[in-house]
């Protein structure tokens, strides 16, 4: 999810991102949900935890991180990547 007003970026793993995206909006409400995607459970806690430990020094708070365009692209290869490999 990309919060507009900071330009921050949320890394996690949820059941329904969509119900997770309204409750985000109705603290945070210019919230946009930018990769939803459905993995095995194991699967997707595993690439939460590679991603967060990829861009920890990108960390704002909790899952929250503020990432450049050359960090997202490496978001989408590395998901990419480890989801065929």
């Amino acid at each position: 999810m990309h919060e507009l007003t900071t330009g921050f970026y949320k890394i996690g793993v949820s059941k329904k991102p969509n119900r997770r995206k309204r409750t985000l909006q109705s603290q945070k409400p210019d919230i946009k949900l930018l990769f939803n995607k459905q993995f095995p459970k194991k699967m997707a806690f595993s690439f939460e935890r590679r991603l967060h430990r990829l861009f920890n020094d990108k960390r704002m708070r909790g899952e929250w991180f503020s990432l450049s365009n050359e960090d997202l692209n490496q978001f989408f290869t590395n998901v990419d990547s480890w989801s065929n490999g």
